[in-house]
């Protein structure tokens, strides 16, 4: 059980395989399991911080949208469940911050193993996934969440010693994913960092030019239909939200922005506590400029994609926290 900690620090980023075979009539996930028991196990050590209020006040509006949802089922309060249960490993003890960014190292690696060895995923979109070719999709099998989850953990680990050693593969694997939304969340999140990190930029953008581009969309930067397709998402969501302004809908898949998802979902009373959440957020981890400018890289790319509420960066983000306060 002591291992526990450790075993999460290390393997949050490997969450979607760990897919338990379909015994209920909801996804259920072995890292799901894992975050229940290490919350568990550290429950003893729940104390107050600033964060519960508005996270709980939060999840109450949540919970209200639903109760008057017309589509109420179980598998609808999963969403609010999970994000509580991933708000409770902010009191888990023994995460170090080794640990953590060995896991930003281990993401980075899989990503680029991947895009050599298997650069055509074209077969898994039988199995409901996008049909991506050429581009880094590991380990989350989505370029756009895996560019995010890079670009954080870039920028987070900017603030040690050994940075020289690992920039230059984290930025070739941030340029292979083509990934339009990754590149403006690190560039915004680097720009509120500090002036001397930004010619880590025009490295960037050289390897996105140099990088190998064959037949395909997804490698087309200039592509459009990706946005007007994000533009009639955010139209859909637009109307979703004022069917029921005030409290929400209850709950709104497919929304390619966590604000949008928020409102429509919650609706102007969650709205408003989430926002507020992500001021305390913000305030609470100003003491670490690192750690602040990696999350303002994914409150940019959530601008783009649900990248808020998508749960192995839910994990990465309350990991971090807790391994930022530790010593190690």
């Amino acid at each position: 059980m002591t291992q526990l900690p450790l075993l999460l620090a290390l393997l949050w980023p490997f969450y979607q395989f760990s897919t338990l075979p379909g015994l209920l009539p909801f996804p259920l996930y072995a890292l799901d399991l894992l975050v229940l028991l290490v919350v568990i196990q550290n429950f003893r050590h729940l104390r107050q911080i600033s964060l519960s209020k508005p996270f709980l006040a939060f999840l109450l509006a949540w919970g209200i949208s639903l109760a008057f949802s017309q589509t109420l089922s179980l598998p609808s309060f999963l969403y609010p469940a999970r994000f509580l249960l991933y708000g409770f490993l902010i009191f888990t003890q023994g995460i170090t911050r080794k640990q953590v960014s060995l896991s930003f190292i281990f993401l980075v690696i899989t990503g680029l193993a991947q895009y050599v060895f298997l650069p055509d995923l074209r077969f898994l979109k039988s199995s409901g996934f996008d049909d991506h070719y050429y581009r880094l999709t590991f380990p989350f099998l989505d370029p756009n969440f895996t560019a995010a989850a890079i670009s954080f953990g870039l920028i987070y680990l900017l603030q040690f010693r050994q940075r020289k050693y690992f920039i230059l593969p984290f930025v070739v694997a941030l340029a292979l994913t083509f990934s339009r939304a990754g590149y403006i969340a690190f560039t915004l999140g680097l720009i509120s960092l500090n002036r001397r990190f930004l010619l880590i930029i025009p490295l960037l953008a050289v390897l996105v030019i140099l990088s190998p581009k064959p037949f395909g969309e997804g490698v087309n930067l200039t592509r459009t239909f990706s946005i007007t397709s994000r533009l009639e998402n955010f139209r859909s969501a637009g109307e979703l939200f004022l069917q029921n302004p005030i409290f929400g809908v209850g709950n709104s898949t497919k929304i390619s922005n966590s604000y949008l998802y928020v409102l429509t979902t919650t609706g102007i009373i969650g709205f408003v506590c989430y926002i507020y959440l992500l001021f305390i957020l913000l305030r609470y981890i100003h003491f670490n400029p690192y750690l602040f400018s990696a999350v303002i890289s994914l409150l940019t790319h959530a601008l783009f994609n649900n990248t808020l509420f998508y749960t192995p960066i839910v994990i990465m983000v309350v990991l971090t926290m807790v391994a930022s306060k530790a010593k190690t």
